[in-house]
């Protein structure tokens, strides 16, 4: 396969995953070597199955190509019975850009050519900082219902594996991240989301709260554009001035009408959220906790296993905000 240019970053990536996987390459095969490894079996899908999630009046899709991440195809007001046609291969090639055009995973990462933000940071000693998560097993554990999907990079030695669960009844898609070790000395973790959620192009706005003691739930509105929302709390619980989740609006949206997007983070703790807009005019909306200067690193052993905490979202097209059941999240 024909390489026709990659820019400084991608080069860099590729120089970094060819020095783990294929000690001693010379400088002139990398670049082949690491992009049939990337692009292998992604060119042409003769096939794309879908795993998909549903509740009483919302649905989730993602798609599920060979040799990568599952795609995010929808999230959003129940499809009854229909499925968004595949994106991988549909998806155009913009002008000035790699050979393979990236869309927003179930697992953003940093060696895929992703340029937005990751769902995961983390190195060994300053090696094996691109992760590109390469196979994928899906298991149901409820039919529509509830999956374990799991993800693997043989180059970084990582397995992270992501649940989902739509309650049937009540719309509310919780989440988790778990990352494994496979490799034989420390991950460093600086960032692990507990949840990467898709965010239609026509949300406009994020209200969410913040106040002080005996002045509690302030509403903030922002307006959302190109610019990164952010939201961090470092006061070592849910803190009273930066609740841990946010409701996303669409355009017309009151108190008791029109399509929003909620999401909580079931974490007393240090946490983070990010709404990101992306190049195809989606946005991506990451929750997880957040590590302290003095721990900006989960110096996770040889096969240990860290987990995430629950991130509950909700997709209603009938009224702002609505109490979400949360689901607290049990240690292996």
């Amino acid at each position: 396969m024909a390489v026709k240019s990659f820019d400084g970053w991608a080069v860099q990536q590729i120089l970094t995953r060819v020095s783990i996987a294929h000690p001693g390459t010379k400088l002139v095969n990398c670049v082949n070597v690491v992009a049939r490894s990337i692009m292998k079996g992604r060119s042409m899908s003769p096939s794309v199955s879908c795993l998909c999630l549903h509740g009483r009046s919302t649905s989730l899709v993602l798609e599920l190509p060979p040799g990568e991440a599952p795609i995010w195809r929808y999230w959003g007001p129940g499809l009854k019975g229909q499925v968004p046609h595949a994106l991988r291969d549909a998806r155009p090639l913009p002008s000035f850009m790699l050979d393979f055009d990236q869309p927003l995973t179930l697992v953003p990462s940093f060696g895929v050519g992703w340029f937005g933000q990751s769902a995961l940071l983390a190195h060994r000693q300053g090696q094996a900082f691109a992760q590109a998560f390469t196979q994928c097993e899906a298991h149901w554990e409820q039919p529509e219902q509830a999956v374990r999907v799991v993800l693997t990079d043989p180059v970084a030695q990582i397995e992270l594996t992501v649940y989902l669960r739509m309650d049937p009844h009540s719309d509310v898609l919780t989440m988790r991240s778990a990352l494994r070790n496979l490799g034989q000395s420390p991950l460093d973790v600086q960032w692990l989301a507990s949840g990467t959620l898709l965010l239609p192009g026509q949300v406009v706005g994020v209200r969410s709260y913040a106040g002080q003691h005996n002045h509690e739930f302030l509403l903030q509105t922002d307006r959302l554009s190109r610019s990164m929302w952010r939201r961090e709390s470092r006061r070592g619980r849910t803190s009273h001035d930066c609740f841990p989740g946010a409701v996303v609006t669409t355009e017309g949206s009151t108190d008791s009408s029109g399509l929003v997007y909620g999401a909580h983070l079931a974490w007393s703790g240090n946490h983070q959220q990010t709404i990101e807009w992306l190049h195809d005019a989606q946005y991506q909306w990451q929750l997880g906790e957040w590590l302290r200067p003095e721990k900006a690193c989960w110096r996770q052993a040889p096969l240990c296993r860290p987990q995430s905490w629950w991130p509950a979202a909700q997709c209603r097209g009938s009224m702002v905000w609505r109490p979400i059941s949360m689901q607290s999240c049990a240690q292996d």
